[in-house]
């Protein structure tokens, strides 16, 4: 029904629509946040991307080769040195997950060894990568629930990296079996990629078996344990763009509810190459130079609840079980250089998720 509301009547006597006042300019051009200059080299620093490889920004100017060969550093460098982890869930008081990028470069880039889940890794490498000048955007993703064998919803998050007009997948927080490189995206391609060992995984795009629509199409990431065995999901996602505010709404589901595996364990992992571990006399012994490292990534060290184990080349070379909380925190202070605080420390008592003496 018409309404006078509904008009305002200019100087000029002609009336327009009261949405027409809201500018130009802003319905044009998408709102991205961005790092400031002075926070792009502390960045770069905390994951350890050779001085000397290190990229400025104006990105966009590069060879697609150039581009592509800076965004495979920088995807190594982040899997090595930020963690996949869920410990503001279990050690803290307030128990909030934020994915604002200032918040998160506090927590994560301005706090040694602190990392997030999906939302919180993937929005902050997003943030750097837009402020460097890659066309980078967010999409959603339903993770496979191999026990009751479908797709969850929406839940997880990924970075899609468009580079002379060709996408890539970038995941920098997905944890163990996550894509540890850039994987190119090709609708007619199901190329296998060389994980770790003999593990391979790869990218198709098709539609996901419980949906009625068999028309609509998800990327699938899969993965198979060597060449002999099955492909198996580990998520599928869009390749729309997902906006920050569509995000903000995502990490509700992993954060808030009951039944989020984040709420139910302690997960702490992060990626590592030849220079980070070895295992002598049944110990886990670091090696981790703080410096640059140049190698490729051949394992990933996973704490989940009571459990420290490493994965190198596919296989399970080291694995402990923790006897009570003083053994993990210790842990996630050796071997991931997080150290809680006593406030912190505290904040997991009498939750179920904290690990009670055993004899």
């Amino acid at each position: 029904m018409y309404s006078p509301s509904d008009t305002t009547l200019s100087d000029a006597g002609s009336t327009k629509s009261r949405f027409s006042d809201i500018s130009d300019s802003r319905m044009r051009l998408p709102i991205r946040a961005k790092y400031r200059h002075s926070q792009i080299e502390p960045y770069l620093d905390h994951i350890r991307v050779p001085v000397n490889d290190r990229p400025s920004i104006g990105v966009e100017h590069l060879s697609p080769r150039k581009q592509l060969e800076i965004l495979k550093l920088l995807t190594k460098c982040h899997l090595c040195n930020v963690p996949f982890e869920n410990l503001t869930l279990h050690y803290s008081w307030h128990r909030v997950i934020e994915v604002d990028p200032q918040v998160l470069y506090s927590k994560i880039i301005e706090t040694p060894g602190r990392g997030g889940y999906c939302m919180e890794n993937n929005t902050l490498f997003n943030t750097l990568l837009v402020t460097l000048g890659f066309e980078a955007y967010m999409a959603g993703s339903r993770v496979y629930q191999a026990n009751l064998g479908k797709y969850d919803g929406f839940s997880h998050c990924v970075n899609i990296v468009t580079i002379a007009e060709e996408q890539y997948l970038v995941d920098v927080g997905f944890g163990a079996n996550g894509p540890n490189q850039p994987i190119k995206l090709d609708p007619n391609s199901r190329q296998a990629h060389k994980y770790m060992g003999d593990m391979e995984v790869r990218v198709r795009f098709d539609a996901i078996p419980q949906a009625t629509n068999r028309r609509g199409k998800y990327w699938i990431y899969e993965y198979r344990h060597d060449i002999e065995s099955e492909w198996d999901p580990l998520y599928c996602f869009t390749d729309f763009e997902f906006l920050p505010e569509d995000i903000r709404i995502l990490n509700l589901a992993p954060s808030v509810l009951p039944t989020s595996i984040f709420r139910k364990n302690v997960i702490c992992t992060r990626f590592t190459t030849v220079n980070d571990f070895k295992v002598a006399n049944g110990r886990l012994e670091v090696l981790t130079r703080w410096d640059a490292d140049d190698e490729e990534i051949n394992g990933v060290l996973i704490l989940s609840g009571r459990v420290l184990k490493l994965r190198t080349e596919g296989k399970i070379i080291f694995e402990m079980e923790f006897k009570n909380e003083y053994e993990r925190v210790r842990a996630l202070s050796k071997y991931f250089g997080i150290k809680l605080s006593e406030v912190e420390r505290h904040a997991i008592r009498g939750c179920p998720t904290e690990i009670l003496q055993r004899d």
